[in-house]
């Protein structure tokens, strides 16, 4: 409702930083070697926004729905590495479990591109995505997709959250151009003065 936002969405984990999660997964017909049972992956939780909101392409199936709730059957979402290494180049309708043997399973929807999740260093990683409205968490952060700059939209943002609940709390409100430019632009440069000063010292 607010002027000048194109869309929002609810998500555990933002790229570019480390809030990360991480579960433990068992995929239908997948081999582990002797005395492994599953394996862990990165994860996050969002809405059926998120894709939308954050522009990440959906090469197969589709994204979460509103129709996706708790009592419907569970379903997840991986990105292109997982399904490469767990469940094949068209994972729609494959189904994984969680944790452990025994929680029910849950089948794969959609499957994301394998983007950069904490370093644009990073090699390409397994990811999981979950539905919010069937894993609840206590902590989500909003994203915000503005048709300009985003910056003059933070106050009637908070005022709209406090008109929807004035004891929520708002902090860490940033950009995401400035997010990036702090954890992979600056963290390289530190990182190369270390290196340098190594370097030099060694000399």
């Amino acid at each position: 409702e607010v002027p000048g936002v194109k869309s929002a969405a609810l998500s555990f984990f933002i790229p570019a930083t480390i809030d990360f999660m991480q579960r433990a997964v068992i995929p239908e017909g997948y081999d582990f070697p002797p005395g492994q049972e599953s394996t862990v992956v990165f994860a996050d939780v969002v809405d059926h926004h998120y894709f939308e909101t954050l522009g990440v392409p959906i090469l197969r199936g589709r994204g979460f729905l509103a129709s996706d709730i708790a009592n419907s059957p569970p379903v997840a979402i991986v990105n292109e590495a997982f399904a490469q290494k767990y469940l094949g180049p068209n994972p729609i309708g494959k189904r994984i479990r969680l944790n452990n043997a025994k929680s029910p399973w849950v089948e794969i929807v959609g499957m994301t591109v394998t983007g950069k999740h904490v370093f644009n260093t990073e090699p390409p990683l397994e990811f999981l995505y979950l539905p919010l409205s069937q894993n609840p968490l206590p902590r989500m952060t909003m994203v915000v997709e503005t048709a300009g700059d985003p910056v003059g939209l933070i106050g009637p943002m908070r005022e709209m959250v406090r008109s929807v609940d004035p004891n929520l709390p708002i902090f860490r409100v940033r950009t995401m151009d400035d997010l990036f430019e702090q954890r992979t632009v600056k963290s390289l440069r530190v990182l190369n003065g270390v290196f340098a000063s190594a370097g030099f010292v060694g000399l």
